[in-house]
């Protein structure tokens, strides 16, 4: 049976490597082996995953943002490499029994936050590569509020944190296939909801 291809998002602050190492290592019924990836598949140019505290050395909110073609090059690059990625790498995995989870997802985080990435383009180009790239099966968005994140992180990210916020529970009232969890419950409580969608979602997959 054909697996799901999976993205956790969220903000800063909001649990995404915890939930990450426990759904990998969660006995999910049918699943031959779980693949973990980070922003993109890193097939054109390597990507650094988190370090041992889970951060992700990749912002740059104290940069000013490149020019409108060096940016609209790299975008055709990340979206290439997600392009011969997933049918590369992820689509053979996905067939022979393996879940795909990524740790956000490069395309759909600069269409929330162009500066994490420093993207001085235009939004339709963005929307272009999005269109162009296989989507997921879900989008888990852990939800948190600025002052859990604050408390979480011991430092502040990016100004427009609850501008963020709004465009990612925006995205998933307009997408069914995301689901939003709330990251600022107890952990086993955030952990049981995520299971339950996925599970949720292994389910249907194999109905159809």
């Amino acid at each position: 049976m054909p697996m799901p291809f999976i993205v956790l998002a969220g903000l800063d602050g909001s649990g995404k490597s915890t939930i990450l190492n426990h759904i990998e290592h969660y006995p999910w019924p049918g699943v031959r082996g779980i693949y973990i990836g980070h922003r993109r598949p890193g097939v054109i140019r390597p990507v650094t995953a988190p370090n041992e505290g889970g951060v992700q050395e990749i912002t740059h909110y104290s940069k000013p943002n490149h020019g409108a073609f060096s940016s609209v090059f790299k975008l055709g690059l990340m979206a290439l490499d997600w392009q011969i990625g997933y049918w590369r790498i992820l689509r053979p995995l996905l067939r022979t029994g393996h879940m795909v989870i990524f740790d956000r997802h490069y395309l759909i985080d600069i269409g929330i936050d162009p500066h994490r990435y420093r993207y001085g383009g235009p939004p339709a180009a963005v929307r272009l590569a999005q269109a162009l790239t296989p989507t997921p099966d879900l989008v888990i968005f852990l939800d948190v509020t600025e002052e859990v994140s604050l408390a979480r992180k011991q430092e502040r990210g990016a100004d427009n944190f609850q501008e963020q916020r709004t465009l990612y529970l925006a995205q998933a009232q307009r997408n069914a296939h995301w689901q939003v969890v709330d990251a600022t419950q107890p952990l086993d409580t955030v952990l049981a909801q995520v299971e339950t969608v996925i599970l949720a979602n292994l389910h249907q997959k194999n109905k159809r």
